[in-house]
């Protein structure tokens, strides 16, 4: 990507425009004895609001004979759902399209849109594939817009206070914008680059967008902020590396949830607090589902009082043997040791932290990445840097583990689970524990008395529990 383009103010709301941005990057080398140069890319959810007028001139231009449907009655909006997302809402206006006399939802005109805006801000123009359709993008050797079917546009009577807050300046109608969901995903950068070729990438795209006067790039709780971590020849973590990252991701998940937005918490968090519970809980899910006991050979201690406390998960000490004592089947026609370890932690891509991606088949361009997924969307880079410098430092913990040596100290429920701790394993500077820090804190106070799926609960079988289980 070349150097971004001047503007004539101060860029809205990013200021990082001294670095020209680049999509070469360098060959990944060794950071130390301990860790490799890990490679990040991230998908940022986003919803695209834009004015009536680029979206009428783009079918215009590429369907003369078509127009806008702005007036949709509850029958046409049902039709206009994403036979994949039938309970979706479909939010956004319609094209009414001239070859089959139908009205039909938006496909690829929001993407066009967006990319001809950052075509038209940036020189020289960049490389941006514009993926739509119901297939995934198989290959990212370049910056792209993707269409995302969970994320629906924001419904019209709830526009203008977005609109205000993003175009303060604007004096339009707000009945003359609309807004569709956009997804905007990197290619895979060398974690040197972070705050340097990275961020000045991300910031030149986004800047060309908040920067017109017609659009503006904004989140609501369905959109997301997701990080792939791998290596940079696009194989899979060494065994040894997704145990210990299995491991920190079972024991650390309720402490790492308090530094997200409560809508991003998939216990405690009831439907009544939370209108987009039912979308959360299929794409967001904990990783804890498979360990949990259901009262069912728990752990268990008695308190000073005499009362008997349950653990509401396995013990420690079985959920180590489970992934530090697999073993391969493969031979015997059985699973190998990676995907045993994939059934504990959650199998399927919609999790807190999604591994699996990390099985998988090889394909040319299309790496085998570990996806941390509980972020909120965000366009904010600030954000995006700490939460891929927190996922990338997580999985180099898991790496020094398991080359040089050391382990996760928490052996028992019963142990300290401290964040603090984490942080000074994970080599975090004290900037990122401070702003981590204040986000836990913010987010503490955003739903009083929310608690996850507590550890320790009384027994309510105790009486017919004659001696302490003990494991």
């Amino acid at each position: 990507m070349g150097p971004v383009m001047a503007h004539s103010q101060s860029p809205y709301p990013y200021h990082r425009q001294t670095v020209k941005p680049s999509c070469t990057h360098a060959t990944t080398e060794s950071l130390s004895n301990d860790e490799p140069v890990f490679t990040f890319g991230v998908e940022l959810e986003c919803i695209m609001i834009f004015h009536e007028k680029l979206i009428q001139d783009h079918v215009q231009k590429m369907q003369p004979s078509s127009h806008l449907a702005k007036e949709i009655n509850d029958e046409e909006e049902v039709s206009l759902r994403h036979s994949l997302r039938p309970k979706t809402p479909y939010n956004s206006w319609a094209v009414h399209d001239a070859s089959t006399s139908m009205l039909r939802p938006y496909q690829d005109e929001p993407l066009r849109i967006m990319k001809n805006l950052v075509d038209q801000s940036i020189t020289p123009t960049p490389e941006i594939i514009v993926h739509s359709g119901d297939t995934k993008q198989s290959t990212h050797h370049t910056w792209s817009l993707s269409q995302d079917y969970s994320l629906t546009g924001i419904p019209h009577k709830e526009l203008p206070p977005y609109i205000k807050k993003i175009k303060p300046s604007t004096t339009d109608n707000f009945l003359s914008w609309d807004s569709s969901g956009v997804e905007l995903i990197s290619p895979p950068y060398p974690s040197t680059t972070l705050a340097s070729t990275f961020e000045a990438d991300l910031v030149s795209l986004l800047n060309s967008i908040q920067y017109s006067p017609s659009a503006a790039l904004t989140n609501t709780p369905l959109c997301g902020f997701h990080v792939h971590v791998g290596l940079s020849n696009g194989a899979p973590f060494p065994l040894g590396v997704i145990q210990h990252l299995a491991y920190l991701t079972l024991v650390y998940e309720d402490a790492i949830s308090t530094l997200h937005h409560p809508y991003r918490r998939s216990w405690g968090y009831v439907a009544e607090q939370n209108p987009y519970q039912q979308h959360l809980e299929a794409d967001l899910k904990s990783n804890r589902d498979e360990i949990l006991t259901f009262g069912c050979e728990s752990e268990t201690f008695k308190r000073e009082d005499g009362t008997t406390m349950r653990c509401n998960y396995k013990p420690l000490s079985w959920i180590r043997r489970q992934i530090f004592d697999v073993e391969d089947s493969t031979a015997i026609g059985g699973l190998s040791a990676e995907e045993k370890i994939l059934r504990l932690v959650g199998q399927d891509r919609g999790r807190f932290v999604a591994f699996a991606p990390l099985a998988r088949e090889e394909v040319r361009g299309r790496a085998r990445t570990v996806e941390f997924r509980q972020h909120r969307g965000t366009t904010d880079p600030v954000e995006v840097r700490h939460w891929v410098r927190f996922c990338v430092g997580l999985v180099g913990l898991a790496w020094r583990y398991y080359r040089v040596g050391g382990e996760c100290g928490v052996k028992s429920w019963r142990d300290g689970i401290d964040l603090e701790d984490l942080w000074e394993e994970m080599r975090l500077g004290e900037g990122e524990r401070k702003y981590w820090r204040e986000k836990r804190e913010e987010y503490g106070g955003l739903v009083p008395g929310w608690k996850p799926v507590p550890l320790w609960e009384e027994d309510d079988f105790e009486d017919e529990v004659e001696d302490e289980v003990e494991f």
